[in-house]
């Protein structure tokens, strides 16, 4: 017999982690890359995507679905077998793919999207302002792309580990 709330629960989780993990590892095999070498039009591409497209809202959103349900599925699995399948392979293989997801969407929310959110920050106050950026603006803006590259690719590897893990938990 099917169970609509399952269903509806995994069909969540399958397309927001599908968004957010792809999202993720995008940025960063092509399009860091690509704005790190790109200058002042890496530049504009960055606060559109901030700004307009909201990637910064988005994809933790996606994240956060993707936990939110992959959590919902799992309580689910252990409540129906009174915590025995918890303890199963498939169980521990779910679990720890989960935690890496916990982990990397708690990197998301510490390092990279608050060092975006202030990069965009110190880049608008200088174009409202009408100029180019100070040196320590720079320095700044250099320290805070550093620290969001490293959580991103802290991120993307955890994301790799869940990814892996769901695929083959149901063989375990």
């Amino acid at each position: 017999m099917s169970d609509p709330l399952q269903i509806t629960l995994r069909l969540i989780h399958i397309f927001a982690g599908v968004f957010w993990a792809g999202t993720v590892f995008f940025l960063l095999r092509f399009l860091m890359p690509a704005l790190a070498e790109s200058g002042a039009g890496g530049q504009a591409v960055m606060q559109q995507l901030a700004t307009k497209q909201k990637l910064g809202v988005v994809v933790p959103a996606a994240g956060l679905l993707t936990v939110l349900s992959g959590l919902g599925m799992y309580a689910r699995n252990v409540a129906a077998s009174s915590g025995v399948w918890a303890h199963s392979r498939q169980g521990i293989t779910l679990g720890a793919g989960g935690l890496a997801a916990i982990i990397a969407l708690i990197i998301g929310a510490t390092m990279i999207g608050p060092s975006l959110g202030k990069i965009v920050n110190v880049q608008l106050a200088a174009q409202a302002a009408g100029r180019a950026l100070t040196a320590e603006e720079e320095a700044t803006v250099a320290r805070l792309r550093m620290r969001s590259a490293r959580g991103t690719r802290i991120a993307a590897g955890l994301l790799v580990i869940t990814v892996a893990t769901m695929a083959v938990a149901r063989y375990t």
